[in-house]
This record gives structure tokens, sequence and C-alpha cells, in this order.
């Protein structure tokens, strides 16, 4: 099945986005950080609160701080879009002229400079709006100093994790990594001894070293990709139609959506 994103693969590859027989978890995958739900409560009332102050008070400051706070959760909520939940076995991987890719989820660095970037603003507004004299602010109104700091904490860890993102190729000539910033490194399958995940990375152990790569934005179940690349370590030959078989051979059913 291709998806929503396929409009961004190199010209004449495909896309198998379904579940395949994977070997059972030895651990659950770490689950995404979310905020406390009292947290989520208390940020909700104290917006609205504060919504119902600025729009008594009426000052064009106020108001942009407000409207700088509504676009920074709208930025926020189209990056937890792009926090992978898995289903068990789910594969998403583009089949491509020299090997098949599994990609990680795209434009989440934009994204993230763009979060950070609103709460900034957000943070300076708020300064203007609590200097400004003869503008008689509540106590309350104060609180949003404290979101906004860890906001940007938040953010500039949204920063990081997505510009270690990566995707994973298989190909001829091994395992490799294709970072964000477009480095990469790569696993030779005569040197790869055996890949297995760990929380939210896959680990490559090899005859010299061991690799960790991040999994936090893979389109795909970590457990399942690493499972793919065992089978794959043990081909005498590692040609696309040799990576292909391995995963058709493994795999159940279509992702119905």
């Amino acid at each position: 099945m291709v998806d929503a994103e396929s409009s961004g693969m190199p010209k004449g590859s495909r896309r198998i986005d379904g579940f395949v027989v994977q070997a059972r978890r030895q651990e659950q995958p770490e689950p995404p950080t979310q905020a406390p739900t009292w947290a989520v409560v208390a940020l909700g009332v104290l917006l609205l609160v504060g919504l119902g102050f600025v729009v008594a008070t009426g000052h064009p400051a106020l108001y942009a701080f407000v409207a700088v706070m509504v676009g920074a959760g709208v930025l926020e909520r189209a990056l937890d879009g792009r926090t992978p939940s898995w289903g068990e076995g789910h594969v998403v991987a583009d089949i491509e002229s020299d090997g098949v890719t599994f990609r990680a989820y795209r434009r989440t660095v934009a994204l993230a400079v763009l979060f950070f970037a609103a709460l900034a603003a957000a943070s300076v507004l708020f300064v203007v709006v609590w200097t400004t004299p003869g503008l008689d602010l509540p106590m309350f109104f104060g609180g949003f100093a404290l979101v906004l700091a860890a906001g940007l904490v938040y953010a500039a860890r949204l920063i990081v994790r997505s510009i270690r993102r990566v995707d994973i190729r298989l190909n001829a000539d091994g395992v490799t990594a294709v970072r964000v910033l477009g480095a990469s490194e790569t696993v030779s399958w005569s040197s790869l001894l055996a890949a297995f995940p760990v929380g939210r990375a896959i680990v490559l152990t090899t005859s010299v070293d061991v690799m960790q790569w991040p999994t936090d934005r893979l389109r795909a179940d970590p457990v399942a990709v690493a499972a793919i690349i065992d089978r794959c370590a043990a081909l005498d030959q590692h040609d696309r139609p040799s990576i292909v078989a391995v995963i058709e051979e493994m795999f159940i059913t279509p992702a119905g959506r």
C-alpha cells in the first residue's frame, strides 16, 4: 500500500506497508515521553483563564502573546503526529533501485525549529507584557514563565532528537544509517553479527564494534526491522531481489490504512 508521503519517494520506487512475522519482543519499547494528565489539565485551565483576561484587558501585546502560544500548540501537535505509534511487526519500507530503505518521518527538524522559535517569541512577548507599566497582571499570569521555560527545554530536546534521526538502508554494501544532514555509516554484511532492538534504538553488533541507531522517528517497528536485518545477514547474496524476498517471506497482510 502506498501512503500519503509516497510523493517524496524517488522515481521508480514503491512502498511496502504492512505486517511481517517477527521474533517475540524481549522488551517493550520505551513509550514516548508525555506530560502527565494533571499538567495538561492545569495548562488548559491556565490558557482559558489567561484568554479571558486577555479579552477583558484588550492589550495588543497580550493578543500577540496568546496568538503565538496557540501557534506553538499547533506546531507541537504536528510534531506529535510524526512520533510513531508502532503496531507489532508493522513495516513501512521503500523498495528502490539498489535496495530497501526504512525511512523516518520527514520535516521533523523544521517543525521542531519552528516550535522552538514560537516559544522563544512567546517568551519575549511575555517579558514585554509583564514589564509594561500600568498593565496590572494577576499573579496567575506568572505561571506562563514556568510553562515557557519547560517548553523551551522540551523543544530543544525535540530538535536534537530530530537531527539524530536516521533512515536505515539495506543494499549490497550492507546496512547503512543515513542521517538528516546527509552523513552516513555502513555496517558491511560480512562484519555484521547480530541486530536487535533496545528501547527506542536498533543495536548492530559487528566483529569490531557496536552501533546504536535511534528509532524515535522511524516509521517501521524497530523489532521487525531488526528481525529483517538478521535474516538478510544470513543470505549468500545481498542484492535488492534477495532483500525484498526476505521481507515478502515474512509478510502477513497489508496495513488496513
